[in-house]
């Protein structure tokens, strides 16, 4: 048996008494009522490649033992369950792993891989966890992919020196502002694969001058809804959107924006990308033509 598919039934019981075929090469028991900690050791399945156990009902931490760079998975998927503590060094060393969720858990922190480890996780989900701060992903030079959101991240967002990084979302934390130095590395890069997507909605952001100003201008999408932001002037031009030559949809809806605004054909001139702006919610006025 190579491919073992269990997903979305009624298994129950811990998933350290489940003997699992030593030749398999997946193992997918998402959706069950699987419980208890997770196994201390996976080295028996040599050929395993993917690992999804998400929407059960495991808990506490992931043991350091349980994955290294002897294993040859690919896909790790442990999101939705009740993990908890520090995401161990041992998950980020798999030396073939390229997308690892664990998203909809309960984990405080990321232990920061050994000096000169290289990590080739493309695609990396930390999303709703209990993270204060931004994890340190300097060793991960493949991703692309990464989600923060929904964490109890505050204050700046640091610069994440990751230059392959396409998409970041921070959205729903406790960001108040941009570190200067975040626009600053991405436009090192403007002419190579850099930051395209970013998801900063649900936020403390507060002036959409300052905001505008610390993002790169590589971006082509841009979400900032739901926040606090406000502009200081009486007339919103879409100049202040110039720097972003090749965006193409922003959200600036469910804030406290207030100022004149003409909404026309017009307006997206000099956006040859653009097809979407969302100004809902807000308390713009002025006419449409």
């Amino acid at each position: 048996v190579e491919t073992l598919n269990l997903e979305g039934n009624l298994f129950g019981g811990l998933l350290i008494a489940y003997n699992f075929p030593q030749a398999v090469r997946s193992i997918l028991i998402s959706n069950n009522n699987i419980t208890g900690p997770l196994p201390t050791d996976l080295s028996a399945y040599a050929s395993l490649n993917e690992f999804r156990v998400a929407n059960n009902r495991l808990t506490g931490p992931i043991p350091p033992s349980l994955f290294s760079a002897s294993l040859t998975l690919d896909v790790i998927d442990l999101s939705g369950n009740s993990l908890e503590g520090v995401v161990p060094q041992g998950i980020f060393l798999v030396t073939e792993l390229e997308r690892l969720d664990l998203s909809q858990n309960s984990f405080t922190d990321v232990a920061t891989p050994p000096p000169g480890a290289i990590v080739s996780i493309e695609v990396l989900d930390l999303s709703h966890n209990l993270l204060t701060a931004v994890p340190n992903l300097l060793a991960f030079t493949s991703l692309s992919s990464l989600s923060l959101a929904n964490n109890n991240i505050g204050g700046l967002l640091p610069a994440i020196h990751i230059a392959s990084l396409r998409e970041l979302s921070v959205a729903n934390n406790e960001l108040t502002g941009f570190d200067p130095g975040f626009s600053e590395y991405y436009e090192d890069f403007a002419n190579t694969t850099s930051l395209a997507a970013l998801d900063a909605s649900g936020n403390r952001l507060s002036s959409l001058v300052d905001v505008l100003r610390a993002l790169p201008s590589i971006l082509t999408s841009i979400d900032l809804s739901n926040n606090e932001l406000t502009f200081p002037y009486p007339f919103f031009d879409f100049g202040y959107l110039s720097r972003f030559e090749l965006l193409s949809e922003i959200s600036l809806a469910d804030n406290l924006l207030s100022s004149l605004v003409v909404v026309s054909t017009d307006a997206a001139e000099g956006f040859p990308f653009l097809y979407e702006i969302d100004l809902s919610n807000n308390e713009f006025y002025g006419p449409i033509s």
